[in-house]
């Protein structure tokens, strides 16, 4: 995580103050994860129909993994993002996040966002991924900037700036 991309703790759009009419934005997990639990149940079912007293066990494998595809989400509101997770909740206000980052993918080229608090806490955003920061900006109200706009979408400079910042200039070769 580069200081370019650490949230000061009073960041706010150019307006001065967050958006107040941003909507609330809730992330989960796919509804094609229920089907992946119907299969592996429907696998699962054939041990458990042949031996029942040996393999009966095995049920709780797809009723565990259903229950995880549920409770797995994360909200975000101009005043923080909420984490629900397998066991419990989280709220995090923006004020406390220092920065997101996403690390290297692990399983099937996907990773989840990750906060890191001021505190040196790390929070994971379960279902936010890399596509959906520009959603994650919008809900938040601006707290948290979006670093995939363009840079000719992007609000024009402050008057005092020492230049724009342009995404079209090239260093001359010194030689």
């Amino acid at each position: 995580m580069s200081p370019s991309h650490d949230v000061p703790p009073d960041a706010t759009p150019a307006g001065g103050q967050p958006r107040a009419d941003a909507a609330p934005a809730v992330f989960r997990l796919p509804g094609s994860g229920y089907f992946v639990v119907a299969c592996l149940a429907a696998i699962i079912m054939i041990p458990v129909l042949n031996w029942p007293a040996y393999t009966g066990w095995l049920l709780i494998v797809p009723i565990l993994l259903a229950w995880w595809v549920a409770r797995m989400r994360t909200s975000v509101s101009p005043a923080g993002a909420e984490v629900r997770t397998l066991t419990g909740h989280r709220a995090v206000p923006w004020d406390q996040v220092r920065g997101i980052v996403f690390p290297h993918p692990r399983v099937f080229g996907i990773s989840w966002a990750r906060a890191y608090l001021r505190d040196g806490a790390v929070v994971r955003l379960p279902a936010v991924t890399w596509n959906d920061i520009p959603h994650v900006s919008d809900a938040s109200g601006g707290r948290l900037p979006d670093p995939t706009v363009l840079r000719s979408q992007a609000p024009a400079d402050e008057p005092g700036d020492d230049g724009p910042a342009r995404a079209d200039r090239v260093d001359e070769d010194p030689e």
